[in-house]
C-alpha cells in the first residue's frame, strides 16, 4: 500500500491491486452506451448547430452539450476519470459498490432514451436488462464483493 496524499491506492507488485481493474469494465462499458445514445438522441436542430436544442438531464452534461458535441465528450471524460481513480484506489467493498452505483445509473439512463421509442422502446428495454447482465457478469467481481447479508451458516 502505498500513500498518496489524503486517498490511499492499493498496489500490489505488478501494479493495480488484482482484481480492481475488473470493477472498471461494467461502469465503463454502459457509460460509453449512455453517452453514445445521448449524443445519438439529439434532435435535428442540435445537428443543425442550435446547440440549445440540447438534450440530457444531467445538468453538468446538458452544458456541455450546449456547447459544443465535443465539449460534451470533454466533461464526460473528465467525470470519468476521477470515477475509475475511486474505483481503483478505494478498498475493496466501497469501489465494488460504486461500480455497481455506476452501472444501476446508466442503465437508468440508456433506458430513458430507449423508452422514448413507443413501438419498440419496451422490446429494447428487455434486451438491455439481458445487455446489462451480461456487462455486470464481465465485471463480476463488482456484484461478489457486495454481500449485504452474511449467510446463515455463516452466523452460527
Amino acid at each position: 500500500m502505498r500513500d498518496v496524499g489524503p486517498l490511499r491506492c492499493y498496489f500490489g507488485a505488478s501494479g493495480i491491486q488484482r482484481g480492481h481493474w475488473r470493477l472498471c469494465i461494467g461502469p465503463l462499458i454502459l457509460r460509453m452506451f449512455d453517452y453514445g445514445l445521448t449524443l445519438f438522441g439529439q434532435p435535428a436542430a442540435y445537428w443543425g448547430g442550435n446547440f440549445a436544442y440540447a438534450d440530457e438531464g444531467s445538468p453538468v452534461l446538458h452544458w456541455g452539450l450546449q456547447q459544443h458535441p465535443l465539449m460534451f465528450v470533454a466533461v464526460a471524460v473528465a467525470i470519468t476519470a476521477p470515477m475509475i481513480m475511486f474505483i481503483l484506489c478505494w478498498p475493496r467493498k466501497p469501489a465494488a459498490v460504486l461500480a455497481a452505483f455506476i452501472m444501476l445509473a446508466h442503465i437508468t439512463g440508456v433506458a430513458s432514451w430507449i423508452l422514448t421509442s413507443p413501438l419498440w422502446g419496451p422490446v429494447a428495454c428487455f434486451a438491455l436488462v439481458l445487455f446489462s447482465l451480461s456487462v455486470m457478469e464481465a465485471s463480476e467481481e463488482a456484484l461478489a464483493a457486495i454481500q449485504v447479508v452474511e449467510p446463515l451458516a455463516a452466523i452460527e
